[in-house]
């Protein structure tokens, strides 16, 4: 599953947040308001979409 295309482009701000930002503390509900989602559905839609949790991701780029 992956996210709809009006959505994709929310999660893909969040995803570029997160690029930009990972090496300060970055919490769900951050990634969330910046993708203009509930924390809920965002890691819902996220995790579908990049097959990482949003925390997985961070963690990601933080061993990179």
């Amino acid at each position: 599953m992956r996210a709809p295309g009006d959505v994709l482009i929310h999660l893909r701000r969040a995803r570029d947040y997160a690029d930009a930002h990972y090496r300060e503390p970055i919490e769900l509900a951050t990634l969330a308001a910046v993708a203009n989602l509930s924390k809920f559905h965002f890691q819902r839609l996220f995790t579908a979409t990049y097959r990482v949790s949003p925390a997985a991701y961070v963690t990601q780029l933080l061993a990179a």
